[in-house]
């Protein structure tokens, strides 16, 4: 991302983290222009909204980064669903 945060975008993130759920559904609607996912936690919903006002802002990932970041997902999803499960230690 290229650009300098100003301290109005600064505060604007900083500031997420002080709304009540009810408060992040809302703004994230407003961003994202869809409803937050039910299955979302509170800090995942603050980093997420937080990420996609700096983008905004300061412009996202470039085509190639994002392709590589999704090929890495992909991949890594696919690895964990063909290793063998892993066993669980027990206490004792």
């Amino acid at each position: 991302m290229a650009g300098v945060i100003s301290p109005e975008l600064k505060r604007e993130i900083e500031g997420l983290v002080s709304l009540d759920l009810g408060h992040l559904r809302i703004r994230w609607r407003q961003h994202l222009r869809t409803a937050t996912p039910p299955h979302l936690s509170r800090t995942l919903m603050v980093r997420l909204l937080a990420y996609r006002i700096q983008a905004k802002a300061l412009g996202d990932l470039d085509r190639d980064s994002a392709r590589l970041l999704d090929r890495i997902a992909k991949e890594r999803l696919r690895r964990r669903a063909a290793a063998p499960p892993r066993r669980r230690r027990t206490r004792g």
